[in-house]
């Protein structure tokens, strides 16, 4: 029957539960979605007095019938203020309409602003005991506007607490508005009476013998005019002149003021006891005797020095702290009775005779190699059970077969020196020798990135005192890592210890190379979409095997992961790079944080705020709470976290948090640098500093698709760099690869900004590539004028025509019309336009680059160009040999016969061609001072081939030589002094002789004469040689006795070297 019913149940359960999908189907498909409500939220309900209406961060939301809701934009709603007033304080409503729908909430104007108040008419002076009043005073306000208004009495304020009708003084008056914090204040002044005597009351009128005189309690009060009186606090005169405290008697006191005396009298009383004196107190027991008091006798002392003795019923002897059968010193007290005065007298008891001996705190271990040396303390046990520590003098130690140099266990016998009978015996241990080396053989020398130190791969020996050795164990040792890193590339020098012994150690060396596999999760938003777009092509064109994650929620802020991870809410899409693609929603569904932080044994982790809260500190809150929980969930115990610092907004950028950072991009980096260095606790990716400098490039403030996500290529680009130098430490410039429609210039300045953000995180560094023209023409120069060959006037180069190799001009082929349209230059060779030129063609204007593959007529032409920039590359050259460049704008160059255009066409075209090593050199070189030469005075030469190889030959000291007037001769030269790169420069008509020597010693040639304009110096000029020296002249006599031109012959030589 159970069963049956059961049965029933069910079947009638489920015939129910599809009633009521149908019904729900039917519901659903029957009901029509209609506007229910519109609500408020978040509008600026409080404005200052004046201040103009506004919405503030109002959002007004659309809920409809099925449950639906939708935020309307401003232009959806209208609002109706036509209530409010801005000069009037109070509450007023706002209405709000949409659809027909109208909601409405409350806002208040508040009231305005009292700036300060001023009073007239004020009573400020008061007679002495006259009641505080305020006079006519009359109180005006003075508002924020300018306006002010008089208070009646109601509306202000009194505060008087200070005045003191019965004192004479200034006081301060302190008016206030009510409702308002403003205050201001004013001084009154209560007069002085007139005194017309003097009263005295509560002196001290009674003194013990010997006591000084005092005053008391006195009071004095001075007796006015008018009958009142006032306690005098100072100014009064007390003569006690007359006062002896050592004698007992009256006297008169008296007391002046103000001209007014009155006088009083004391007393000093009888001198009292002031102590006793005992005496014939037996002071020393034998241990074991009573305490004997019959003999005693007291003495009562008095004030005066007088004493007297006390009977035995005026005093009590107190010997409770006496023991007879205990060692030491008591404390006898003697009490005169009635009264607070005792003496105290010591007596002793003397020791019992010992009848053992015990040892304590001694020294039961010593090193290996160790004298023995007792060290303790050994104490006498008396019949009484107590002890005394005994000198060292009382008592013998003995160890007869001790062995400082054998380990083990030794007797030591400690006996009583008055009694050798009473002794003791303990045991001592001479422990193993020390370590006194340690030897590591076999260690693990070098890590990866982010590879965690073990010291379990140590192993070694230890050599100790006696020249033993054991085996090194981990458990033996400390290791201080000192200031190792796995977070940064290097080598580490690591003190390993013994535990036991610190002074005992060595170091080890230690290195931290790049990991060639990586494997990365960023937990983030869109902000680590841009950054993570192009990290797997930078890894892989560096060489690194990897994997690539990325948990994506759109503006995902730190607290909602938080919330997400704790919930395991499956709301992620999950990037994934999967061999050569992004998947971006690995698996096809939602995700979980944690399914992802499981995924893979993650190297590195990184996490971001939402940029919206980038800047604001308190946004952070969460931060440690979820990397903890990350951190607990993730399956690589060696987990390293890295912070994504994310990018300011593009300057005009309409996000709508951007008002949170002054709507400014300096405001906003500033904001994130400084809530990074308050809240994260972890190394950061500075790549909102590498999008900073970017943006200090030719590029500007154009790195953004929106005004705040990076642009696909150049802005993805830069995080991509940033984040991989981070996480890699590799040099960036080794990075080739590009995005596909970005340019070398576009790398070059990316692997700037993200280099500079690694070496500078804190602060933008701007670059030093502003213009791209300028990075098109480093290193080049400009042709001349002369090189490009131009046509005179109009002309063209045609290479699939029987003139292929003349230029057809105005001038031999006047019919032709289209020579009017372009000017042409000559034909270049591959050598005079090298790979590695660039031609630029200016905006509006074209050529066509002809080509020849041999000197003769081509098949076809190329095409014309109309490109900024055209590199010269191998592939531009192909197989031709011979270029021209046909340049034109389309119309006719010379319509304007006044002014032809053929000049300004030929301005059109600039070709640059690498600059030679000397152009270059001579750009980054600085010329000698005078000086830095070592000229000779007047005439001389070197020459390294004879005996004198190491002395100038000059006109002073070989005035007999024919040669020595003809030259002027520069010092010796080194290679440090004139380093590969320096430049030579000799005039025409002029030469050198570049002295040369190998060694400093007699040489077998010397160097040829040069006249060649320009040298540069490299290592083929330098070769062997280790000095240079030179000999300058034109041929001819310098020493003219009329006009010598040796210091003109010094300014025929000019040498640049390298700058510093």
């Amino acid at each position: 029957m159970m069963k049956k019913s059961k049965v029933k149940s069910l079947g009638c359960a489920l015939i129910f539960l599809i009633i009521v999908v149908a019904l729900v189907v039917v519901s659903a498909c029957s009901t029509e979605t209609t506007l229910s409500e519109i609500s408020v939220s978040g509008a600026k309900i409080e404005f200052e007095y004046n201040e103009d209406f506004s919405l503030g961060d109002a959002v007004v939301t659309a809920t409809y019938s099925d449950g639906s809701k939708k935020n309307l934009d401003k232009d959806d709603y209208t609002v109706d203020s036509s209530a409010f007033n801005k000069t009037q304080s109070g509450t007023y409503s706002i209405k709000i309409e949409y659809n027909g729908k109208q909601t409405s909430y409350d806002v208040i104007v508040k009231e305005l602003e009292i700036e300060r108040i001023t009073l007239n008419e004020v009573k400020t002076e008061f007679s002495w005991g006259e009641d505080f009043s305020v006079g006519n005073l009359v109180v005006t306000k003075f508002y924020a506007d300018g306006t002010s208004s008089s208070c009646d009495s109601s509306e202000y304020t009194i505060n008087s607490l200070s005045y003191n009708k019965n004192k004479a003084g200034t006081y301060s008056i302190i008016v206030g508005v009510k409702g308002s914090l403003v205050t201001t204040s004013y001084d009154v002044v209560v007069k002085q009476p007139l005194i017309d005597g003097i009263e005295l009351s509560n002196a001290k009128t009674s003194f013990s013998w010997g006591e000084d005189f005092s005053v008391g309690d006195l009071v004095v009060k001075a007796v006015y005019q008018d009958g009142s009186k006032a306690v005098v606090e100072n100014g009064y005169v007390v003569d006690s002149s007359l006062f002896n405290k050592n004698k007992s008697a009256q006297y008169q006191i008296s007391v002046s003021y103000e001209g007014f005396t009155q006088s009083y009298s004391v007393v000093v009383l009888s001198p009292k006891v002031n102590g006793i004196r005992v005496v014939n107190l037996q002071e020393s027991y034998r241990w074991g005797t009573n305490f004997i008091n019959s003999k005693i006798e007291v003495y009562k002392t008095y004030q005066d020095g007088s004493e007297r003795k006390a009977s035995v019923s005026e005093y009590t002897i107190d010997s409770s702290a006496y023991n007879a059968n205990q060692e030491g010193a008591y404390e006898i007290i003697v009490k005169l009775n009635g009264t607070e005065y005792q003496d105290s007298v010591s007596v002793s008891v003397n020791a019992p005779h010992v009848s053992k001996i015990k040892v304590s705190n001694h020294k039961t271990k010593y090193d290996w190699g160790e004298e023995f040396e007792f060290v303790g303390e050994v104490k006498a046990i008396y019949i009484d059970k107590s002890e005394v520590v005994l000198n060292d003098n009382e008592y013998t130690v003995l160890c007869e077969d001790y062995n400082k140099e054998q380990s083990g266990k030794y007797s030591v016998v400690v006996s009583y020196n008055e009694n050798s009978t009473i002794k003791i015996t303990y045991t001592i241990t001479v422990k193993e020798p020390k370590i006194k080396s340690l030897n590591i053989t076999s260690y693990k020398k070098e890590y990866t990135l982010y590879e965690t130190f073990s010291p379990d791969d140590i192993s070694g020996t230890v050599v100790r005192e006696d020249g033993s050795e054991d085996s090194l164990t981990s458990s033996m040792i400390t290791i201080d890592q000192g200031n190792y890193d796995d977070f940064v590339l290097g080598d580490y020098i690591m003190n390993v210890q013994l535990k036991d012994d610190p002074t005992v150690g060595t170091e080890i060396a230690i290195s931290v190379k790049r990991a060639k596999k990586l494997r990365i999760l960023m937990i983030g938003n869109s902000f680590s979409d841009d950054t993570s777009e192009y990290a797997p092509q930078i890894l892989k064109n560096l060489g690194y095997e990897f994997e690539v994650g990325n948990m994506f929620i759109g503006g995902c802020s730190i607290s909602a992961h938080y919330s997400n991870l704790l919930a395991n809410n499956a709301k992620y899409d999950f990037r994934y790079y999967n061999g050569d693609k992004w998947d971006y929603n690995y698996g096809g569904v939602k995700q979980t944080l944690e399914y992802a932080i499981k995924f893979k044994d993650w190297d590195i982790i990184t996490f971001q705020q939402a940029s919206s809260d980038s800047g604001i500190p308190t946004s952070y809150g969460d931060l440690i709470w979820l990397v903890d929980s990350v951190q607990r969930r993730a399956t690589n115990p060696n987990v390293k976290f890295f912070f994504n610092m994310t990018w300011a907004y593009q300057q005009n950028s309409t996000h709508s948090a951007f008002p949170k950072y002054n709507s400014n991009q300096i405001t906003m980096y500033n904001a994130i640098l400084s809530a990074i260095d308050k809240s994260v606790d972890m190394r950061v990716i500075p790549n909102g500093t590498a999008i900073q400098n970017a943006r200090t490039t030719f590029v500007g403030d154009n790195l953004t698709r929106d005004g705040y996500h990076l642009s696909y290529d150049f802005g993805r680009y830069v995080a991509g760099l940033t984040l991989i130098g981070r996480l890699t430490c590799e040099d960036l410039s080794k990075v080739t690869f590009v995005p596909s429609n970005l340019s070398e210039e576009y790398r070059i300045v990316a692997v700037e900004s993200a280099t500079n953000a690694l070496e500078n995180p804190k602060q933008i560094t701007n670059s030093k590539y502003t213009n791209i023209e300028g990075m098109k023409t480093q290193g080049l120069r400009a042709l001349s004028y002369e090189e490009y060959g131009w046509t005179t006037t109009g002309g063209y180069w045609n290479s699939t025509t029987n003139d292929y190799n003349k230029c057809i001009t105005v001038e031999n082929s006047s019919s032709d019309s289209n020579t009017h349209k372009f000017v042409a230059t000559k034909r270049f060779t591959k050598q005079e336009l090298p790979v590695g030129s660039v031609i630029k063609i200016e905006s509006g204007w074209q050529y066509r680059p002809e080509a020849w593959i041999t000197d003769a007529k081509q098949a076809s032409r190329p095409n014309n160009v109309t490109t900024t920039y055209v590199d010269v590359t191998e592939e531009w050259w192909g197989n031709y040999t011979l270029r021209a460049f046909n340049v034109t704008n389309g119309t006719v160059l010379d319509s304007n016969s006044a002014s032809p255009q053929f000049e300004t066409a030929k301005t059109k075209l600039t070709i640059y061609v690498p600059k030679s090593a000397l152009e270059t050199a001579l750009e980054n070189a600085r010329e000698l001072s005078y000086e830095e030469y070592g000229w000779t005075t007047t005439g001389g030469f070197w020459r390294s081939d004879v005996d004198a190889y190491n002395v100038c030959t000059t006109c002073e000291k070989n005035p007999s030589d024919p040669n020595a007037p003809k030259f002027v001769a520069t010092k010796r030269f080194t290679k440090q002094e004139l380093p590969v790169g320096s430049v030579i420069k000799i005039e025409s008509g002029w030469q050198y002789r570049p002295e040369a020597w190998v060694t400093d010693a007699k040489q077998s040639s010397r160097p040829s004469n040069v006249s060649t304009t320009y040298v540069l110096i490299t290592e083929e000029w330098w070769g062997n040689y280790t000095l240079r020296a030179f000999n300058v002249t034109n041929g001819t006599s310098l020493a003219s006795s009329t006009n010598p031109q040796f210091e003109t012959a010094k300014t025929k030589l000019t040498i640049y070297v390298p700058k510093k």
